[in-house]
């Protein structure tokens, strides 16, 4: 069982003091779990005791991520940080620039298609002017 250093510890304690760091000997990754008030009966999906989903839920915890021995760095904090809907501003905010972000989206795909209507247009027209003898194609030969 690996121990994890102690700056990291502290700094996730002060980071959120429902967050805990355990070793999976099953997957030989750190496990960042965070405790919930209320959590599956560890039986209802898993037989074996060992099995990180039966501590889990035994100990009411939910996986928050999945570390590699050698991944304990200050980035993870910053990962949380950013990943944090509350931090976000709430999921009200957080629908309202999925909102947003979907409007802008919608009318940027309407103006390239107008704009390839319209050079598809221009195309045509010019191609047309050419087939009726309105115009004629010089190509330019470059």
């Amino acid at each position: 069982m690996l121990i994890p250093p102690g700056w990291f510890l502290l700094e996730l304690e002060a980071f959120d003091p429902l967050l805990r760091l355990r070793w999976s000997d099953q997957k030989k990754m750190w496990q960042l779990e965070r405790k919930v008030t209320v959590g599956l009966p560890p039986e209802s999906f898993r037989k074996d005791t060992e099995h990180d989903d039966f501590i889990r839920a035994r100990e009411k915890y939910v996986l928050v991520a999945s570390i590699p021995a050698g991944g304990l760095n200050r980035q993870i904090f910053d990962n949380l940080r950013a990943s944090d809907l509350w931090a976000q501003g709430g999921w009200d905010k957080v629908e309202r620039d999925l909102v947003e972000a979907e409007k802008v989206a919608e009318e940027k795909s309407w103006l390239d298609f107008g704009e390839e209507v319209r050079f598809k247009a221009a195309d045509a027209y010019e191609h047309w002017k050419c087939k009726t003898g309105q115009t004629v194609y010089l190509a330019s030969g470059k």
